[in-house]
C-alpha cells in the first residue's frame, strides 16, 4: 500500500485533528440536544400536573370554609342546646323534667345544677333530681326525657320502690341528666 506524503504533513494532521474535533463537537452537540429535549418534555409534564393540581386544589373546600360549614350545621342542630350560658340552659333543663314529671302525675322533689364540665368540643350540662313517679309512668318518663329536643341524657338513675307496691305507690327516682353544648375549643 503506498501512502502519499501529503497525509503526513502537518497541515494534513491539523486538518484530521479538525475533522475528529467537529465529528467529537457534532457528537456531544447531538447529545446535549437530545438531554435538552428531554428535560424540556419532563418540565412541560410536570407543570401540567402542576396546573392540574392546582386546579384540583382551587375547586376543593377550603379547611376554613369546611369549618364555617360544620359550625353553621352544628348551630342548626336541634339535638344540641344553644345557649351561650350555663346557668340558662340548667334551668331550662329543670322547666322541661318539671314538665315532664308532672305530665306523667309525678313531682319533682329537689333539682340541683351541678359544674359544668368539658369533653372534647363540647360543655357537659348535668343537672340531678330528686323526684316521685307512679311505677306505671317509670318508662314514660325516661322515654320522655331521651326523646327531648335538645337532647338529655341519663347519666345514672337510682330508684327506690315501697316494700308494699299497691295502686297508691310511688318510686322515688334520683337521676341525673346531662345536655351537650357545642363551644368551639
Amino acid at each position: 500500500m503506498i501512502v502519499s506524503r501529503a497525509l503526513f504533513t502537518r497541515r494534513a494532521a491539523l486538518t484530521a485533528a479538525a475533522g475528529a474535533l467537529v465529528v467529537l463537537g457534532s457528537v456531544v452537540t447531538l447529545a446535549l440536544v437530545g438531554v435538552s429535549i428531554r428535560e424540556h418534555d419532563e418540565r412541560t409534564q410536570l407543570e401540567r400536573e402542576i396546573s392540574v393540581y392546582r386546579a384540583q386544589a382551587d375547586s376543593s373546600v377550603s379547611v376554613d370554609d369546611a369549618l364555617t360549614q360544620l359550625e353553621r350545621q352544628i348551630r342548626a342542630a336541634p339535638e344540641l342546646v344553644h345557649d351561650s350560658d350555663a346557668a340558662r340552659t340548667a334551668a331550662q333543663m329543670q322547666i322541661a323534667v318539671q314538665k315532664i314529671t308532672a305530665s306523667l302525675g309525678g313531682e319533682v322533689r329537689s333539682e340541683q345544677a351541678l359544674p359544668v364540665r368539658r369533653m372534647g368540643a363540647f360543655d357537659v350540662i348535668s343537672v340531678q333530681y330528686d323526684l316521685t313517679l307512679p311505677p306505671a309512668k317509670l318508662g314514660d318518663f325516661f322515654y320522655a326525657v331521651e326523646t327531648h329536643a335538645p337532647y338529655l341524657f341519663v347519666g345514672s338513675a337510682d330508684i327506690v320502690a315501697p316494700l308494699k307496691m299497691d295502686s297508691g305507690s310511688i318510686l322515688d327516682v334520683q337521676c341525673v341528666l346531662h345536655t351537650y353544648r357545642w363551644s368551639r375549643p
